[in-house]
């Protein structure tokens, strides 16, 4: 029924009603008139669907004013709604009808009015909300009120909720809770129930927990799960190792972080007998042996998609007696694996893969400063010394992997990370940035060939004859003027791009990349980062459409089970389809039915999982420099300008540390929308990589924000301008 109402709805480009979808399918009993109505409700709730208020209906793709999609808010307080095929729909504070950032909302595009401005992000469209679908997780506080307890919600928007109260009688003052919404009883008044207990206001780490509650991410795990993990043993059965290889007399070993204890990677190395090959071994947590599908523990893992990595804290997928025992591939520990074994010739091209299932055993667990210490310096620590020829010919073998990928014409976005370092009760020590050496790229190069080949094995395994099944790691090609606007920008900062940038190829971006003579790291950071929004996000599919970034036409995640969930699928479509050749029609039609809901499940999960890693490092950078500067007040640091906006400049410190100048603190400059700068009446103007001297004057950890202010701008070839002369008299007026 959903399918032929879908196929139906895309031919009519006007609203329809009930009566006449219900006669254009033939329909006439009553008991199809209650197929008909779930199924316009299943296209509602998977967001393809608008239901106007007087029971309309029509399809979002064949409307051109009315879309849906998720809600953020920038730090004016206007808003943008998320599009996938599209630039994001621009909505002024205003018109954002009380809807918060995380909202699934419905925004149809207005012209605006004479003089009224309209960012160049969103075009010229500006929308404002007409329905919000699904509120965002509301976490608040439970507080003392009038008349008791009430909910005071930590986001302030103005939204009041109501709870019943029956709801609050078990509910302590200071208590942290997570609501969902019943319903509106008035304007911006909302029933709601309690969902979730985060705990005490003053326990240690609840401020990570309540930005991850925001997005969905929780770290306990259900009774249900935790019951189950009473049945899965602690160590390898001898039942465990029936119809598996045994590798474990296999030199083989783990290069992780040094704090990491969920190991889903292990990897081998040796060179063929006629010395023309190299024989790469990468050997996988075998997840999927211990996570049935329906179990309870497949369910939560499902709910979650993927571990959450904010500062400090890891809130696994899996449960720690999993991701840290009997999944975790150990030191000198027997575990059931899934091996990748491949024969690659010395030009980097993958001459054979042999996919089984595998007992390994870690003969070491290294870290990656050892390694980078082995392979950058030659300084060998203790106890590494078995292993030194092996780490050299995985290097060198790295290399030639990494230069067929360059030669391709994969894009190049080494983009510095800030990594927050924090004590026990989680309070930022220091902010430094995110080292990547040799030891993490030969990882890196090493997982992705093992990607590729695994996503080849799924394409061109045909069970029943019928077409493969899979699920593909898919970045498409970025639009032709997406390029041209990065072109534009790269040429703004006075580099010439010379080429075809209309004709999108796998070797577009890096052509683009590959012209450019950076003046400084924080220039190619700076470009890097823009190059990396000019292009698509890649997500997960059923169907191979190739990864625009690594230039393949196969792609997908094999390597990492533990933490995510698309990786524990591959495993298992490996298992049924790949390898299995007594493969029956249900086993074939479960996949094909449950495929593209599974991938949009996980790309959604990827994505809400970043976004609270991104807000916990902000809050972490704000509470760092909330306590910085009251130690040291007056320190004034080098900054260099990163983004400009009409109501501020976004800097960036060299520890990554990022921050806003508001622009009603600077005089004598004005924005210019055409350029993204501040012309200046009086010099140069202030661009995207100017460089400046400026001192912190607020930082709030609640708000996730830091301000600052201009002390210095040290524009090349310009005189310094003293700070003083830029600060209106004003004073500030930190938005």
């Amino acid at each position: 029924m959903k399918d032929n109402v879908l196929n139906y709805l895309k031919k009519q480009k006007d609203f329809v009603s009930f009566d006449k979808i219900f006669d254009a399918l033939h329909l006439e009993t009553n008991e199809e008139k209650k197929e008909l109505e779930n199924a316009l409700q299943e296209l509602k709730d998977e967001y393809l669907l608008f239901v106007s208020n007087r029971h309309m209906y029509q399809l979002y793709e064949t409307n051109k004013t009315i879309f849906c999609g998720e809600l953020t808010l920038t730090e004016a307080g206007n808003g943008f709604i998320k599009l996938k095929d599209r630039e994001d729909l621009f909505v002024p504070r205003e018109k954002l009808k009380f809807a918060l950032s995380g909202d699934i909302v419905v925004g149809e595009i207005k012209p605006p009015a004479p003089g009224e401005y309209v960012p160049k992000k969103g075009g010229d469209d500006r929308a404002e909300i007409i329905q919000i679908l699904k509120r965002a997780n509301i976490v608040g506080e439970i507080a003392k009120g009038k008349d008791g307890l009430e909910f005071k919600p930590l986001d302030k928007s103005g939204v009041s909720f109501v709870l019943d109260e029956d709801e609050l009688e078990d509910c302590v003052e200071g208590e942290i809770v997570v609501l969902k919404s019943l319903g509106e009883i008035n304007k911006n008044v909302y029933r709601a129930a309690i969902e979730k207990k985060l705990g005490h206001k003053d326990d240690a780490g609840m401020d990570i927990k309540i930005v991850c509650a925001e997005f969905e991410v929780y770290d306990e795990f259900p009774q249900e799960v935790l019951d189950e993990l009473e049945d899965i043993p602690k160590e390898v059965l001898d039942s465990d190792r029936v119809g598996r290889v045994d590798l474990t007399d296999k030199t083989i070993f783990t290069i992780d972080g040094k704090d990491t204890k969920d190991i889903d990677d292990a990897i081998s190395i040796e060179m063929s007998e006629d010395k023309q090959f190299y024989i790469l071994g990468v050997h996988i947590a075998d997840v999927s042996y211990y996570v049935k599908p329906g179990s309870a523990i497949d369910q939560e893992a499902y709910k979650r998609g993927t571990s959450c990595y904010p500062p400090g804290s890891v809130i696994p997928m899996l449960p720690h007696e999993l991701s840290n025992g009997i999944c975790s591939l150990n030191e000198n520990q027997d575990r059931c694996a899934f091996t990748c074994e491949m024969k690659i010739d010395r030009f980097g091209n993958i001459k054979d893969v042999d996919l089984y299932k595998s007992i390994i055993r870690s003969k070491k667990k290294m870290n990656y400063d050892d390694v980078n210490s082995i392979l950058e310096k030659g300084v060998v620590p203790k106890l590494y010394e078995p292993f030194v020829d092996d780490l050299k010919l995985l290097q060198e073998l790295a290399h030639i992997i990494r230069q067929k990928r360059i030669d391709r014409g994969a894009s190049d976005f080494d983009i510095p990370e800030a990594k927050v370092i924090c004590d026990l009760e989680g309070k930022p020590l220091e902010i430094i940035a995110r080292k990547v050496g040799e030891g993490e790229r030969l990882i890196e190069d090493d997982m992705l060939s093992a990607n590729e080949s695994v996503a080849k094995a799924e394409k061109y395994s045909k069970p029943l004859g019928r077409p493969s099944q899979g699920v593909y790691r898919v970045h498409e090609k970025p639009l032709p003027e997406k390029i041209e606007k990065f072109v534009s920008f790269i040429s703004s900062l006075g580099h010439v791009i010379k080429g075809d940038i209309k004709n999108i190829t796998y070797s577009t971006m890096s052509n683009i990349l590959n012209q450019i003579t950076y003046k400084n790291d924080v220039e190619a950071s700076i470009i890097k980062s823009q190059g990396v929004r000019s292009m698509p996000k890649a997500y997960y599919s059923e169907a191979s459409l190739g990864h625009y970034g690594l230039a393949l036409e196969n792609y997908t995640h094999f390597t990492s089970p533990i933490r995510r969930y698309p990786d524990l699928m591959v495993h298992r479509i490996l298992s049924d389809l790949v390898l299995n050749y007594d493969i029956d029609e249900k086993t074939y039609e479960y996949y094909a039915n449950k495929l593209p809901e599974i991938c949009k499940q996980c790309s959604d999960r990827e994505v809400k999982a970043a976004d609270a890693e991104r807000e916990c490092v902000k809050m972490k950078m704000a509470e760092y420099m909330e306590n910085y500067i009251k130690e040291f007040p007056n320190e004034v640091y080098n900054a260099v300008v990163t983004e400009i906006k009409s109501f501020g400049v976004f800097v960036e410190l060299p520890n990554l540390v990022t921050g806003m100048i508001d622009t009603d603190t600077i005089n004598g400059y004005s924005f210019d929308e055409d350029s993204d700068s501040l012309k200046s009446n009086h010099g140069a103007p202030l661009t995207i990589g100017s460089e400046l001297q400026v001192k912190c004057v607020s930082a709030s950890k609640e708000a996730k924000k830091v301000n600052f202010e201009i002390v210095k701008i040290l524009n090349k070839g310009n005189e310094h301008q003293e700070g003083k002369k830029l600060i209106k008299e004003h004073g500030r007026n930190n938005k």
